[in-house]
């Protein structure tokens, strides 16, 4: 009994909930896109220090590193949670901006102490045709997504397809039926 009233002085007082409804609107969709890549940025500079500073692996640096940046994280994304689905929030919170701050002064760090033979690297053809596909297909989705979004209003019409009906919005709904 006693532990447990430990344990629970050290958790919060109520946990929230976190509903992020990615496909609520486009603006929402790219909100959580940016998300997503400041969290692979950050993922990425971790690497990017580590070679431009010629860290060894041994050191204990980006381990605590990583620590802040979790640290900082956790209330960021609360902040950002709360600017992005409240109508009433019309800013990002301190800490938001801190981890932001924090993603573009490592990311100027890494590319002005790169040592200049992985700079001038092109990455293999292997590499960056695939990725040049992957944008153009998301690319493409997205803008059938934007489009099906501005399309929920007009009436749903039947489309022949080989020899099933279907009975979708428009042909853009099918990608995005589950």
């Amino acid at each position: 009994r006693g532990v447990r009233r430990v344990i629970y002085q050290f958790s919060p007082f109520s946990w929230s909930r976190y509903h992020w409804e990615i496909f609520r609107s486009p603006s929402r969709f790219f909100a959580i896109v940016t998300t997503c890549c400041v969290c692979l940025g950050m993922e990425l500079n971790a690497f990017f220090i580590l070679m431009a500073l010629d860290v060894p692996k041994e050191c204990d640096f980006n381990m605590y590193r990583l620590w802040m940046v979790w640290a900082l994280a956790t209330p960021c994304l609360s902040e950002y949670y709360e600017f992005v689905t409240k109508k009433r929030v019309n800013r990002l919170g301190q800490n938001t901006w801190l981890v932001l701050a924090l993603l573009v002064s490592e990311a100027l760090v890494s590319l002005k102490f790169m040592p200049d033979h992985m700079r001038a690297a092109r990455p293999p053809p292997g590499v960056w045709i695939p990725w040049t596909m992957f944008l153009a297909m998301f690319t493409l989705w997205v803008i059938l997504f934007t489009m099906r979004k501005q399309d929920v209003g007009r009436p749903k019409v039947a489309h022949k397809i080989l020899f099933w009906e279907v009975h979708l919005g428009s042909p853009a709904d099918m990608l995005f039926t589950c």
